[in-house]
């Protein structure tokens, strides 16, 4: 495949021909680039995604298009706070009340008692979930396994 490039412009458009044979009377302002394109690399579409990207040899008048592999970021777990708070067990979660009641700052108090209190879902990326996290010295691979026990709780009939 080929490209021309217009150095005016200096843009990038079709090829006139579907045959990549050489344009007779082809303006100067035109140079013709040839397009290598690698074949799309083996992943798992559920962890991964595909990113194309282009690298422009200006000198060799090439264009090469290829893919890196890129892990997707997983969604935010979200929960309902019941299973959130059972899956927690008693003494966490007095743990979490406690250090509610420990915040020093009065409106930073008083958003984490009403997130704790009329929040209907936790959410495991929320600010809140990570301050107290930190706070009772809860390393992520701990808080993940509170929302993953929580996620069976709440996908369980």
């Amino acid at each position: 495949m080929k490209l021309l490039y217009n150095t005016h412009t200096q843009l990038f458009q079709s090829y006139p021909r579907g045959d990549d044979d050489e344009v007779i009377g082809l303006d100067p302002v035109y140079h013709v680039f040839t397009v290598n394109q690698d074949a799309e690399p083996s992943y798992d579409p559920s962890t991964h995604h595909l990113e194309p990207t282009q690298a422009i040899n200006y000198e060799a008048r090439t264009v090469h298009n290829s893919f890196t592999v890129v892990a997707t970021e997983a969604p935010p777990i979200s929960v309902t706070k019941l299973s959130f708070s059972l899956a927690c067990g008693e003494p966490l979660w007095s743990d979490i009340k406690a250090a509610v009641a420990s915040i020093s700052d009065p409106a930073d108090k008083s958003a984490a008692e009403k997130y704790l209190t009329f929040s209907q879902i936790v959410t495991r990326n929320h600010p809140l979930v990570i301050q107290l996290a930190a706070a009772l010295g809860l390393s992520d691979a701990q808080v993940d396994a509170v929302f993953a026990a929580a996620k069976v709780i709440d996908e369980t009939p």
